[in-house]
């Protein structure tokens, strides 16, 4: 994630005083992200969770050899999650975009917990936690 991705994901944040952000950190508002959940960080948080939405994650392998990963979800209570691909292969230094969505199946009144876990052939295993606050079908 990259300094620009930072001030992309707080010029999103609902609320948020552009001019505040400018005197923080000295950039401009140019390319805020349509939602705050779309900063590439290992977990997603969703605060109102309306309908159905879908989030992308990059996976980078540091690692010195290909992988292939099983991915399962745990999705958190109220909700259904599909991922998308299921599994991959990844070669060192390759990347890999997983799309999440996430569905409401009935409204919460608090958030609830959930993750994604990747668990590759080398024994390597990545997990993303999702919280969301499921609030209308």
């Amino acid at each position: 994630t990259e300094h620009e991705d930072f001030i992309s994901f707080l010029c999103s944040l609902p609320n948020m005083d552009t001019d505040a952000i400018i005197a923080a950190t000295g950039e401009q508002c140019n390319h805020p992200f349509a939602y705050p959940f779309s900063l590439n960080i290992p977990s997603v948080t969703i605060s109102a969770l309306r309908g159905s939405v879908s989030v992308w994650r990059t996976f980078m392998s540091v690692g010195n050899n290909t992988e292939t990963y099983l991915a399962s979800v745990q999705p958190p209570k109220g909700t259904k999650a599909y991922l998308y691909p299921t599994w991959f292969t990844i070669s060192p230094q390759g990347t890999q975009d997983l799309e999440i969505q996430l569905s409401v199946i009935q409204p919460m009144s608090n958030f609830t917990f959930g993750e994604i876990v990747l668990t590759g052939n080398l024994n390597h295993i990545v997990r993303i936690t999702l919280s969301v606050l499921a609030i209308s079908v």
